[in-house]
C-alpha cells in the first residue's frame, strides 16, 4: 500500500504561492524539485529557510514565520559545522605531549602553537568576514570556510617542523573564523528570540561532541597510527559537508523575526561599532565573554595534559575520560537552553545572563575539587559535573548577543565578541598558563600544574560579575531590538 500524499506550499514574492505533494519524510527533496524548477523558469526560487505551512503568519515578503523543517535542517548542518571546527580546534591539546616530543619544542612554543599564533589570525580574519556575513550570502561562505579550514587541517599532519605546523593551524583558524559570524547571523533570521537559546543550544551540543568524541577519535587514531594520522582522519568529513551545504541550504530571510530586514541599517564599519558599543549590556557582556574565552580555553588547552602528567593516565585511557565529557556538557547544554529561553519568555531577557552568571559562580568549587582531590575517581567525577554545570555559557552567552543586537549586525557582533574572547581569551589563556608551567615546574615539577590552572577559577569569578552587570540593561535592549529600533 503506498503512502499518502502531503501538501506542502512554497512562497515566493515573485511567484506566490505553490504547492507541492510530498511523500513524508520527502520535503527537503520537494524543495530542491522545486527550486530547481524555478530556475528553468528563470526565477529565483524560493529559499529553502522561508518555506511555511499552510496558513501559518506570512510577513511582508511571503516568509512565515513558523519554524519550519528546513530552519531545523540548516540548524542541524551548522551543528555540524560547529562539532568539525571544535574538533579541529582542539586537536592540538589533545596530540600536545605527542607532537611535543616529535618536534622537540618547549611548553611555551606548543602554548603560542595552541594559543596566540591560532587566535591572531582567528581574530583578524573573523572581523572583515563579519562585514560580509551582514551584507553577502552566508551559506555560501560557510561552505567555503569550512572546505578551507578542513584542507588546512589535513596539511597539518604533514608538517615536517613546528613553522610548517604554525603556519597549516593559521590557515585552520582563517577558515574557522570566517564561518562563525555567518552562522550565528544565520541562527538569528532563522529563530525568533525565543527560541534562540534552544537553538543555539542544539549547536553547541555539535561542539560538544566536537571536544569529546574528537578527544576519543584522535586519541585512539593517535595511539595507534600516530599523530599525523589523526589530522588526516578529520579533514575529509568537512569537505563532504561543505558539498552538502551548498547543495541544500538556502539564504534565510534577513530581519523576519523583527519586523523585516533594514539594508540601511548595516552601514559601514565605523557606524556599526559606534552602534554595538552604544549598547549598554552588550558592552558588560563583552568583557564576560573575554574572561569567558581565558577559562574555556585554558581549560580545552590543558586539562588534557594535566591528566596525563599529574594524574599520570595514559593517553588512550585519558582520551577516552575527557572524551566521556561531552556526556554531561550535552546535557548541560540542552536543559541551560530550554531553561534560559522559558526565563526569557516568563520574566525578560534579563534572566539569560543572570542564569550564565549562576552557572559559572556553580563551577568554581567545581574546579577546585578536580585540580586537589588526591582521588583519581573523584577527579573524574568532577570533571564529568563541571562540563554539566558550565558548558551551558558556550550557548547562551551569544544567545544574549543576538538579543540585543538588530538583524544587520549580527555578523558584526559576534565577529567583535569573539575577537575579544579570542585575542584575549584563545590568545593569552593556554600561552600564560604554558608560561607559568614552565617556570613554576622547576620548584614544584609536574604538580606544577595544579597551581598554575588556578588562573581559570579566577577568570570564571570575573564573567559572573560582568554578566551580572549586563543583566541590568538587557530587558530596555532587548526591547529597543524587537521593536525594530536599529539604533
Amino acid at each position: 500500500m503506498s503512502r499518502p500524499l502531503r501538501r506542502e506550499t512554497y512562497c515566493h514574492p515573485q511567484i506566490g504561492y505553490h504547492s507541492l505533494a510530498l511523500v513524508p519524510g520527502q520535503r527537503l527533496w520537494g524543495a530542491i524539485a522545486t527550486r530547481a524548477t524555478s530556475w528553468r523558469k528563470g526565477v529565483k526560487a524560493p529559499a529553502m529557510a522561508e518555506t511555511v505551512n499552510p496558513g501559518a503568519d506570512v510577513t511582508a515578503s511571503g516568509a512565515g514565520k513558523s519554524l519550519s523543517a528546513s530552519a531545523h535542517w540548516t540548524i542541524f548542518l551548522l551543528a555540524l559545522t560547529t562539532m568539525l571546527s571544535v574538533a579541529d580546534r582542539g586537536i592540538l591539546s589533545i596530540l600536545l605531549v605527542p607532537i611535543q616530543n616529535d618536534l622537540k619544542v618547549s611548553d611555551t612554543a606548543m602554548g603560542a602553537l595552541t594559543g596566540i599564533s591560532f587566535t591572531l589570525v582567528y581574530a583578524t580574519v573573523a572581523l572583515p568576514m563579519a562585514r560580509l556575513a551582514d551584507k553577502g550570502t552566508r551559506r555560501s561562505i560557510v561552505a567555503g570556510a569550512l572546505a578551507f579550514w578542513s584542507l588546512m587541517t589535513a596539511v597539518c599532519g604533514a608538517a615536517a617542523n613546528y613553522a610548517i605546523l604554525l603556519l597549516a593551524r593559521m590557515g585552520v583558524a582563517a577558515g574557522e573564523a570566517s564561518a562563525l559570524p555567518s552562522s550565528m547571523s544565520m541562527v538569528g533570521d532563522l529563530f525568533p528570540a525565543k527560541s534562540r537559546g534552544r537553538a543555539l543550544a542544539f549547536i553547541q551540543v555539535g561542539a560538544a561532541f566536537g571536544t569529546g568524541l574528537g578527544a576519543i577519535v584522535v586519541g585512539q587514531l593517535a595511539a595507534l597510527y600516530g599523530w599525523r594520522t589523526a589530522f588526516w582522519a578529520l579533514g575529509v568529513p568537512g569537505l563532504l559537508l561543505a558539498l552538502l551545504i551548498l547543495l541544500t541550504v538556502r539564504e534565510p530571510v534577513r530581519g523576519l523575526h523583527e519586523g523585516g530586514d533594514k539594508p540601511e541599517a548595516a552601514g559601514n564599519w565605523r557606524e556599526t561599532l559606534v552602534y554595538l558599543f552604544s549598547i549598554r549590556s552588550f558592552r558588560a557582556l563583552l568583557v564576560g565573554q573575554v574572561f569567558v574565552g581565558l577559562s574555556f580555553y585554558i581549560f580545552t588547552s590543558w586539562i588534557p595534559t594535566y591528566l596525563i602528567r599529574v594524574r599520570h593516565m595514559p593517553m588512550d585511557q585519558m582520551s577516552i575520560w575527557y572524551g566521556l565529557h561531552v556526556i554531561p556538557a550535552v546535557a548541560g547544554i540542552l536543559i541551560g537552553g530550554v531553561l534560559s529561553d522559558r526565563m526569557t519568555a516568563r520574566r525578560g531577557a534579563r534572566w539569560r545572563p543572570i542564569l550564565l552568571s549562576m552557572m559559572i559562580l556553580g563551577g568554581v568549587p567545581i574546579f577546585f575539587t578536580l585540580l586537589f582531590s588526591p582521588d583519581l575517581r573523584v577527579v573524574l567525577v568532577m570533571l564529568f559535573l563541571y562540563a554539566f554545570v558550565v558548558a551551558p555559557v558556550s550557548a547562551l552567552s551569544p544567545a544574549t548577543n543576538l538579543d540585543v543586537v538588530h538583524a544587520r549586525a549580527r555578523g558584526t557582533v559576534t565577529a567583535v565578541a569573539n575577537f575579544s574572547l579570542s585575542v584575549i581569551g584563545a590568545g593569552l589563556g593556554p600561552l600564560l598558563v604554558g608560561a607559568l608551567n614552565d617556570v613554576v615546574k622547576q620548584s614544584y615539577g609536574d604538580q606544577a600544574m595544579r597551581y598554575t590552572l588556578l588562573v581559570l577559577p579566577v577568570c570564571m569569578v570575573a564573567t559572573a560579575i560582568c554578566f551580572l552587570i549586563a543583566s541590568r540593561s538587557t530587558d530596555r535592549d532587548a526591547a529597543a531590538v524587537a521593536g525594530g529600533d536599529a539604533g
